[in-house]
């Protein structure tokens, strides 16, 4: 459960480029290029500075709101989770504070729901791979 948990803290903080979450940063686009993979994601020098192009899991603002008030609004049934709703914050697009069951459930319900309208259809074929229950 706790790798799950880790899974999801990773997730969650790329899709909303929570600062010290997200795991595209400009160091991981120098190694894929040192490896010679994903040649599309390579960072570009331009004026003695490197600029990355958008992944294509990035989310536009309005996107991230969406995502936001998608798990702001979930109401669940007495202690099935924690009230999610009270670590969500819409304005600045950020998430904080859920507990391992809280990510639990965030993964492996919530997350595949609405990533589907968001997300390009190859990136949401990985997610909910990622989040389904094999025993």
């Amino acid at each position: 459960m706790h790798i799950e948990k880790d899974i999801c803290e990773s997730l969650l903080g790329t899709l909303l480029e929570l600062e010290g979450k997200c795991k595209d940063v400009e160091k991981a686009r120098h190694d894929m290029q040192h490896l010679g993979i994903r040649k599309d994601q390579h960072p570009v020098l331009e004026k003695g500075k490197y600029t990355s192009p958008p992944a294509l899991y990035s989310l536009g603002m309005d996107d991230k709101q969406f995502l936001c008030k998608f798990l702001h609004g979930v109401k669940f049934p007495d202690g099935y989770a924690t009230n999610i709703r009270i670590c969500v914050d819409i304005n600045g697009c950020k998430i904080s504070g859920l507990k391992t069951n809280d990510l639990h459930v965030i993964l492996q319900k919530l997350l595949p729901l609405v990533v589907r309208n968001i997300l390009p259809k190859e990136v949401v074929i990985a997610v909910v791979e990622l989040s389904v229950d094999d025993p």
